[in-house]
């Protein structure tokens, strides 16, 4: 075992830390739709998974020092895999969601309705896509439009 080992499984350690209190402030905390408030939301949301990451590196090489496996090494892929396509989900449905307001500015009820509903539709693609049963209907809000006659 080299003689960084436990300073890597501790600063590893921390980072899987700091990754559960961004995932937490970024879910509980009200951004402003702003500039700003959209920035900071994604920099936390985006951190939550690249901590994890970092977490699972250093998991990887605590397990790897008692014993090294096929398995960890394909546990390490596959959770790398997974905070990869998560990162991927959030940084589209937070483009999505800041960019519905101005997309929609100028059209009217129904046609702005329809609009935010198919944007949202990429959300519940990605959430089916990435997690399987992750759709949610409630994620959208309906829209009745009118019919065309004549």
């Amino acid at each position: 075992m080299p003689m960084d080992a436990p300073r890597l499984w501790v600063r590893c350690g921390v980072a899987g830390v700091a990754a559960v209190v961004c995932y937490i402030v970024a879910i509980t905390v009200p951004w402003p739709e702003t500039q700003l408030g959209s920035t900071t939301a994604l920099l936390l949301a985006s951190a939550w998974p690249t901590l994890s990451i970092v977490y699972v590196f250093g998991l990887y090489h605590f397990i790897a020092a008692e014993r090294d496996s096929a398995s960890n090494r394909l546990a390490f892929v596959f959770a790398v895999a997974a905070f990869a396509m998560l990162l991927a989900m959030i940084v589209v449905q937070l483009a999505v969601g800041a960019s519905i307001g101005e997309i929609t500015a100028g059209l009217g009820q129904p046609a702005a309705g329809a609009l935010r509903r198919g944007l949202r539709m990429i959300d519940m693609g990605l959430d089916g896509a990435v997690g399987g049963a992750g759709c949610r209907a409630d994620r959208t809000e309906r829209v009745d439009l009118p019919l065309a006659t004549g």
